[in-house]
């Protein structure tokens, strides 16, 4: 709908030159979110939100290449490129017949815009100054105004970004007051091994059949429980 009422405004309002060029920028970014979008919900089940936005602002070049590597297959890559050569071809061999409206029907279309855009502000209104919940939530419902609507989520005042912000802050508070006040005892161990857990799966556990021993604790436990493998 939102689409239909953006190409429906240029060419009502703008030359038919602008509006041409207005309606493949209109194409152009539907193709790109129905690409990403459609790679996130074959997936992930998902489609853009504001985790997905941290994912991608807080990766590097080189886990990007990692993950292209991993997820993007053969298979993702042909289905992309299916669906950008149809897109192309309908436009090259089936084009927009050229029609004209009458100024009547151009007054209907544009007071029932009008009439669209005035609804839509007094929602959002109305749930503004009632302090519900989500004034905004309408643009989540469509793929072109779904990535505004995450960035505004994201960085909102209220967002899991502003309270990651807020704790690194809260944390080099801490770390600088105990600067100098910590002393370190010659029996200190000189080398520390941190295990994050967050990529851990069953194929690189000892307990489920890996061959080196890195889970005697589990292992432990399933020879007592008698489970095994």
């Amino acid at each position: 709908m939102l689409e239909l009422l953006c190409l429906h405004l240029a060419f009502l309002l703008f030359p038919s030159n602008l509006a041409r060029t207005l309606l493949l920028l209109l194409v152009g970014l539907s193709a790109i979110a129905l690409i990403v979008e459609g790679f996130l919900l074959y997936s992930y089940r998902s489609l853009i939100t504001p985790y997905v936005l941290d994912a991608i602002l807080q990766t590097n070049f080189k886990e990007a290449r990692e993950f292209f590597i991993a997820f993007l297959n053969l298979k993702i890559f042909l289905i992309a490129l299916g669906f950008l050569l149809a897109g192309y071809g309908y436009f090259k061999f089936f084009p927009t017949p050229q029609t004209t409206l009458s100024p009547r029907l151009i007054g209907i279309f544009f007071a029932l815009y009008v009439l669209l855009s005035v609804i839509f502000i007094a929602d959002v209104a109305n749930r503004y100054f009632k302090h519900k919940p989500e004034p905004f939530a309408k643009l989540n419902e469509n793929s072109l105004t779904r990535l505004f609507y995450s960035i505004r989520q994201y960085y909102g005042s209220t967002s899991f970004y502003t309270s990651y912000k807020q704790l690194v802050s809260n944390y080099q508070a801490l770390r600088e007051s105990y600067q100098g006040k910590i002393s370190k005892s010659s029996d200190s161990p000189q080398h520390i091994v941190l295990v994050i857990g967050e990529s851990t799966q069953r194929n690189f556990l000892e307990v489920y059949g890996y061959e080196r021993p890195n889970t005697p604790f589990l292992r432990s436990f399933a020879n007592n429980e008698g489970g095994g493998n």
